[in-house]
């Protein structure tokens, strides 16, 4: 396309560089063809640089969603283990308690 020289140019055109007119339709046809598939790739980017975002914020939402529910668990295994260990204390002092009522039992 470009540099392609019809050959019934005159070799004077062909120094002086200039263009037959089909070459010069060829090249501002090949020019709006790439500027139309650039307009096109453009919207492309902008349609899904939206989306982008779009999916950025969703996945914004589910860390922080995420966040206070491990938040919340992190309670909830605190007060488990808060129930856990008075549970064993009661067991603990309940065993304890039955030693004893043993011990008093043996004594009568």
């Amino acid at each position: 396309m470009y540099g392609r020289v019809d050959t019934n140019q005159t070799c004077c055109e062909v120094k002086n560089n200039r263009m037959s007119k089909d070459q010069l339709d060829s090249v501002v046809s090949h020019a709006e063809g790439l500027l139309s598939l650039a307009v096109q790739l453009h919207a492309q980017c902008q349609e899904e640089t939206a989306q982008m975002a779009a999916l950025a914020e969703q996945l914004r939402e589910e860390s922080q969603s995420l966040l206070s529910q491990s938040e919340v668990l992190q309670q909830d295994m605190a007060e488990m283990s808060k129930t856990l260990e008075v549970l064993m204390d009661t067991k603990v002092a309940f065993e304890a308690k039955e030693r004893q009522a043993r011990k008093l039992s043996k004594q009568l």
